[in-house]
């Protein structure tokens, strides 16, 4: 064993008991990680720094029952589940153009399963399952046209269109799980109710639990470093949607990787530690790999948001699952398995294309994402490139059978094709870390290394060879992942008791909200910078905390997903790629440029930027007529 190594299967440690005082005197928090797969939560008693990891107990439709720290991101609906289902066009309708009837997330007639009820329906032919869908919540925000459809629709697969509400709505389903069935102002349809999904908290009773999770001061949930208010602002909404909390302010977010650190300073997954000087923490889940690098003060205490450098690079497992597929099962020597799928619509669709080895492409790899799920082919070779990287971690050479076809994949090649590009991208955005970071390599004093694709062994490798002093402590999950709490949401249950992490500035200030309060206050003509400023400033917002974020506004950068990106328009449906609202924003700036510091706001497009948005927030819980006050524990000083 690595003397410089620890290895962490992140045991539950037994939880101490429940308190017998009075619940609401207490404040709770809920940290949640939702993950590309699964979802985990930790309950925080806020008054005591005690920590209740949440557990599900599933029935399937067997009348067995499993418990599990983490509920599996999957969600199904359809005919074979609900019998409530009224659209006479099935459930790919009904998903793609089901209006609600009061706001986005209100109760539609169809009722959702989740979990491990939901994959056990996931091979019935009618009704839609979905899986993998954390990344499409950045493409943009759901709304519900004057077309009188839901957009955006995604193409989800070749024949599958989906409304991005809807996956929305499976969020909300799969957050609701948390919440007590008894509460009151339950969204959900008697059939929902009675869901075949209960939660319980190692060390807190029953009775506890109902009473914490029913007046919850604040939710934290997890988000990938840079992934903007878009993607906050539609979690926002599932976990309103959801009832965890009522309100906007009572929702707040932290980066993976920030969280991790915090879950191993305070001990509650990862070994101890001297936690002090150069740290770098990597989480590497299927969508994307989560850096942070920081120096630790002496006294933790003193550890701020400012101080972190962080990093979030989209290649993670599942890019190499596609990797696998493209360099090693369509590209083995004897061309077996290329022969078995050049008759089939994948390889002939004129449209495919390989990913480079190792990069992010993200519309390649979006296309081929969704061809690989149009067909029973391509979900095989998903599955066997899962079988490749997991059974070459412990052979020299596998031997993957498939379409009555054969292909030998040897370790050797696993490393040169799929391995080395991905290091060598990973490589490059960790010294583009350190550098920004300020930090050189030699004062890195330890690293954490968690999530599913750490447990690819290259990874320990490379930062061995890379950081040879460095104390490496990886959380793999290698363990049961059910009978383990995620590190990430350890440390966002504990984002409370480190209020100095929270980025101030975008939880009171969204880009969303600014946006708007420019729209609102500014004339046709144009204005010179320190005038705009003053104009916000008349309206209750503090320029010197949101300066930058006004300056970029201005200067054309507008929210990520206000409309959807062009790299992004390959994932809409051919309808949706021709919204209007969307041609309409895309015609001209919304800001003019006259001299140096002064700006004139374009009146047409301003006006169709406030319809669009005002279109979009009347059928979402979220306003952004007002700052976000918050306080986590101890007031907040801006």
């Amino acid at each position: 064993m690595n003397p410089n190594s620890i290895h962490s299967s992140t045991v539950l440690e037994s939880a101490k008991p429940s308190p017998a005082e009075n619940v609401s005197k207490y404040a709770w928090y809920l940290g949640i990680d939702f993950g590309t797969t699964g979802v985990s939560a930790v309950l925080l008693n806020g008054s005591t720094g005690e920590r209740y990891p949440i557990y599900w107990i599933s029935q399937g439709q067997t009348e067995s029952t499993q418990t599990s720290f983490r509920l599996p991101a999957v969600t199904y609906t359809g005919p074979a589940w609900s019998n409530s289902e009224q659209s006479s066009g099935g459930a790919s309708s009904a998903y793609a153009d089901t209006p609600a009837a009061s706001n986005t997330y209100a109760h539609t007639p169809a009722a959702i399963a989740v979990g491990v009820l939901a994959s056990s329906l996931a091979n019935r032919k009618e009704g839609v399952f979905i899986q993998g869908f954390k990344p499409y919540l950045k493409v943009g925000i759901p709304y519900y046209s004057s077309a009188k459809k839901w957009e955006p629709i995604l193409q989800w697969s070749l024949d599958q269109p989906i409304s991005l509400y809807w996956l929305g709505r499976s969020l909300q389903a799969l957050f609701a799980t948390l919440r007590p069935l008894g509460r009151q102002g339950n969204p959900l349809s008697p059939t929902e109710q009675s869901r075949p999904n209960l939660v319980g908290a190692a060390g807190l009773k029953p009775s506890t639990l109902n009473a914490a999770m029913s007046c919850l001061s604040g939710v934290i949930v997890g988000c990938p470093a840079k992934w903007g208010d878009t993607y906050r602002f539609n979690i926002r909404e599932a976990v309103l949607g959801a009832h965890l909390v009522e309100n906007p302010e009572e929702i707040f977010f932290l980066e993976d990787a920030i969280a991790t650190l915090l879950a191993g300073i305070e001990g509650a997954t990862l070994p101890g530690v001297p936690w002090q000087g150069g740290t770098l923490v990597i989480d590497a889940g299927a969508t994307t790999i989560e850096l942070a690098v920081v120096n630790l003060p002496e006294n933790l205490k003193d550890l701020t948001y400012s101080q972190f450098a962080c990093r979030s690079l989209a290649y993670a497992g599942n890019a190499i699952d596609q990797d696998i597929i493209g360099q090693l099962l369509l590209n083995d020597e004897e061309g077996k398995m290329k022969d078995e799928f050049e008759s089939s619509f994948i390889l002939h669709s004129s449209s495919l294309s390989l990913p480079k080895a190792g990069e992010p492409d993200l519309a390649t790899r979006d296309r081929l994402a969704s061809l690989l799920q149009s067909s029973p082919l391509g979900q095989a070779l998903l599955e066997a490139a899962n079988s490749v990287k997991r059974i070459l971690q412990q052979q020299d050479s596998y031997t993957v059978e498939l379409g009555g076809k054969s292909c030998l994949v040897t370790r050797r090649d696993l490393e040169n094709r799929v391995y080395k590009p991905f290091l060598e991208k990973l490589n490059q955005e960790l010294n583009a870390l350190l550098t920004q970071a300020g930090i050189p390599a030699s004062g890195i004093h330890q690293i954490i290394c968690t999530g599913g694709t750490a447990a690819v062994g290259e990874i320990a490798q490379w930062l061995r060879q890379k950081l040879p002093k460095a104390v490496l402590i990886r959380d793999t999950g290698a363990n049961d992942s059910t009978l383990n709490c995620s590190p990430v949401a350890y440390g966002l249950a504990t984002l409370p008791l480190y209020p100095q992490l929270l980025e101030q500035q975008t939880q009171q200030y969204s880009d969303y909200f600014l946006l708007l309060e420019l729209l609102r206050a500014l004339p046709e003509e144009p204005l010179p910078l320190n005038e705009i400023m003053q104009l916000l400033e008349y309206r209750g917002i503090n320029t010197r905390v949101c300066y930058s974020r006004v300056m970029a506004l201005l200067e054309g950068k507008l929210p990520a997903g206000i409309v959807p990106s062009e790299a992004e328009f390959g994932l809409l449906s051919s309808t949706s790629e021709q919204n209007p609202d969307y041609q309409a924003i895309a015609e001209a700036p919304l800001f003019e440029k006259e001299a140096t510091q002064m700006y004139r706001l374009n009146a047409q497009q301003g006006d169709r930027y406030l319809r669009y948005l005002n279109t979009i927030l009347t059928s979402t819980y979220q306003k952004l007529e007002e700052p976000l006050v918050f306080d986590l524990l101890v007031p907040a000083t801006v």
